[in-house]
């Protein structure tokens, strides 16, 4: 948590990371002198075991702010039940982090 990496060359933190028994919700902020809102991630989670947790096909897969059209939250399968410690996010791209913030 509190790591900080560039995708698309905007600065993004990955505040929180919240399991739950029915979905593992992640939490990001943005760095305000962003030229390009993040309004679309692909990735996935892997534990040390290899096990992986995919974004929610069904239901809830995002949550943002209405003032802006950022993603602040994902949802993915949760890894409540399994049996790892230890978490590594895997991002395979940001189509939706070219969209201009200034209009």
């Amino acid at each position: 948590m509190g790591e900080t990496f560039l995708l698309d060359g905007q600065s993004v933190t990955l505040t929180e990371a919240e399991i739950y028994p029915t979905h593992l919700r992640l939490n990001f902020d943005y760095d305000p002198a962003n030229t390009a809102w993040l309004t679309e991630l692909n990735f996935y989670l892997e534990n040390e075991r290899g096990e992986r947790f995919n974004g929610i096909v069904n239901g809830i897969s995002a949550t943002g702010n209405p003032d802006d059209p950022s993603t602040d939250s994902v949802w993915l399968d949760s890894p409540y039940f399994s049996t790892g410690e230890h978490l590594t996010l895997h991002v395979t791209g940001a189509p939706g982090s070219t969209r201009d913030r200034s209009g």
